[in-house]
């Protein structure tokens, strides 16, 4: 084949590598005569514009714009500019050799092949645009794009480029390859950095449809849209759809939809895995847990969802390290467990067991829960909060006063004291008129003194005892018209024991707690009051004697019993309260502070041995309520035995 004789310029013609005919254009692979080398190999690219009606020397301008952007440009993948000279037939253009083929030849690209292309494209349109005044290269498309067994990406063919953003002349711009010039370009408007963006696109497309260049305009519609969804998988199956809506952002019509410029759709693609991948979708943003109760065992789950089918999701689950937190031997944690804490499968159920024994009261741990997966290179990250509940109130219980309550109650079954007030009843003491003016004066003297200044006391104490006393009598008959004395003197004993209970609940409290009586303590009180007071119905068939106590000492000694029994069982209550015991648990283990003390007495003092299993039963109740307690102060002198030893937050 005879090639042009290049020797006088310095250049052996080695081979033709391509030509255009139509076009004038010539490649040509030489090399100098220096040297025949691989590294000094160059193209030449000979433009015949004597032999070619189309292109004349009219066109120099074109090819002198190109050798004046080549001159200026300095990047690995574009080809340096080496030198220019005019021939008899026209002009000739030479640039470094490149070992590498044309996208537009036919080769098996595989989609991850082809991200690295775009990469390597757009990195160079980066390098172009980031020049001062930017460079516009306007012919894009597979035949002007090198790669070689590498990978490395070279752009050529800078004959239609542009230096600056504004209008291009009509004479220009049509020879561009129709279907890779943006619509911008095509109808002479403003370019933008974004309109080579559009060649890149609609060669990457050709890659993934494996469609020619010629090809190209059977997927373009009447709105300049390239549809190639359908296409691309008939050829090449699970390309990741976001990779795909980043495609169609680069060859947008409008160039306002399109990505600005080749940085912006650079960093866009680089994060995007070609095939697709699993996604992390997480049922909660942050576990926020809070202990109620101290050294309380916490729990707390996180659904894990991947919702892109045809894919897998596998991950782990761990806890991210902190400077606070003992050294445990991977991968488990000091103080917060989760299982399962590998997994493979589209959902999952993690649950989070966190223990605040370790952890200080009254305070707030922030740690990091890890979710590796396969879903990204980055681990997803849910913050996790644990509040820890206040060290419990180290309670005491009013250990004085719950023994004098027991005591007194023992002595209330003193047979001594229920004979003499039986044989009262019964005898007709209480129906003189002088025990009545000494119950008057008693109630007259009582309400002169301390007692008389808590009304409100009295006043709850004496309606309670009254309702009680009421509602036993009329469950016994003691309000019927026969025994009708018996009742009104009941109703009396009542309220009167009722008000005074009530009154020494309310002084007792201001005296060593330094606050008013609870209504719950004063009611409590005046209940047993009149409970009390409606005893003499289980006595009434009973021979009562009275030789042990006197009735005029007996008298007074049994009111003044069953006062200070119905009122420190209020008092009892007012204590147990202000170390935050619950109104019911008080009331409840005053009310068996009061019936162990009967039954005991009854064993004991009058021989009913078949009320000891009940005293037992009392008894273990009572130890049942206790042991809380006693498990609270224990635990809060651990605590500040070990506080040292304690996870900080």
């Amino acid at each position: 084949m005879n090639f042009p004789d290049f020797s006088q310029k310095g250049y052996h013609i080695i081979e033709e590598l391509g030509h255009n005919h139509a076009g004038g254009r010539v490649t040509y692979l030489a090399s100098t005569l220096a040297s025949t080398d691989t590294e000094e190999k160059v193209v030449i690219k000979e433009f015949q514009f004597a032999k070619n009606a189309v292109n004349s020397w009219a066109d120099y301008d074109a090819y002198q714009r190109e050798i004046e952007v080549l001159q200026g440009l300095n990047h690995p993948g574009i080809p340096r500019y080496l030198d220019s000279f005019e021939t008899a037939q026209g002009f000739c253009l030479v640039q470094e050799y490149k070992n590498a083929q044309p996208l537009s030849l036919e080769n098996a690209w595989v989609a991850k092949d082809i991200k690295k292309i775009a990469i390597a494209i757009l990195e160079i349109l980066a390098y172009l645009q980031n020049r001062i005044p930017p460079v516009f290269h306007r012919d894009i498309k597979p035949e002007n794009i090198l790669v070689d067994g590498e990978l490395n990406v070279y752009l050529v063919d800078f004959g239609f480029a542009h230096i600056g953003q504004g209008e291009v002349a009509m004479s220009s711009m049509v020879k561009g390859t129709l279907g890779f010039m943006p619509p911008e370009q095509l109808f002479n408007q403003e370019l933008t950095l974004g309109s080579d963006l559009y060649g890149v696109g609609a060669t990457l497309i050709c890659l993934l449809t494996k469609t020619k260049s010629v090809d190209i305009g059977n997927l373009i519609d009447a709105y300049y849209r390239i549809n190639f969804k359908s296409k691309i998988k008939s050829k090449i199956r699970r390309i990741n759809p976001d990779l795909i809506n980043w495609l169609e952002k680069m060859v947008e019509p409008k160039p306002k939809e399109r990505f600005p410029d080749a940085n912006t759709a650079l960093e866009a693609l680089k994060p995007l895995e070609v095939r697709p991948t699993p996604k992390v979708n997480c049922s909660v943003q942050i576990v926020e847990v809070t202990a109620r109760e101290f050294s309380e065992q916490l729990n707390s789950q996180i659904v894990i969802q991947n919702p892109i089918r045809g894919t897998m999701l596998t991950g782990r689950l761990q806890i991210a390290p902190h400077p606070n937190d003992p050294k445990v031997k991977p991968p488990g944690h000091a103080w917060i467990h989760i299982s399962p804490r590998h997994f493979k499968q589209n959902q999952v159920e993690c649950n989070l067991t966190i223990s605040t024994k370790k952890l200080q009261a009254d305070s707030t741990y922030e740690r990091e829960i890890l979710l590796i997966t396969n879903a990204s290179n980055e681990p997803y990250r849910i913050p996790l909060r644990v509040n820890t509940a206040s060290l419990p109130k180290q309670s005491q219980l009013p250990y004085g006063h719950i023994a004098t309550l027991f005591g007194l109650s023992f002595l209330f079954c003193g047979r001594s004291f229920l004979d003499l007030f039986g044989a009262m009843i019964f005898y007709g003491i209480f129906r003189t008129s002088g025990f009545l003016l000494v119950l008057i004066m008693m109630v007259w003297l009582t309400l002169e003194q301390r007692l008389s200044q808590e009304r409100q006391g009295r006043k709850i104490g004496a309606l309670t005892g009254l309702v009680m006393a009421a509602a036993i009598a009329l469950v016994t008959g003691n309000l019927a018209l026969n025994n009708l004395n018996q009742g009104m003197v009941m109703m009396v004993l009542a309220g009167y024991l009722g008000a005074n209970s009530g009154a020494i609940t309310e002084i007792v409290s201001w005296r060593f707690n330094q606050t008013p009586a609870p209504k719950i303590a004063k009611v409590l009180a005046g209940a047993i009051a009149g409970t009390m007071a409606a005893l003499t119905v289980f006595f009434s068939d009973i021979k009562h004697d009275t030789y042990y106590i006197p009735v005029d000492i007996g008298i007074p000694l049994w009111l003044i019993l069953g006062m200070l029994v119905s009122a420190f069982a209020g008092i009892v209550v007012c204590d147990l309260l202000l170390d935050d015991f619950t109104p019911p648990w008080s009331v409840i283990f005053s009310l068996l502070t009061i019936g162990l003390g009967i039954t005991l007495g009854m064993v004991f003092l009058w021989g009913w041995w078949s009320m000891l299993f009940s005293a037992i039963i009392i008894a273990v109740c009572l130890g049942k309520m206790i042991s809380p307690t006693t498990k609270r102060s224990r635990l809060i002198r651990t605590y500040q035995k070990n506080i040292l030893q304690l996870i900080k937050p």
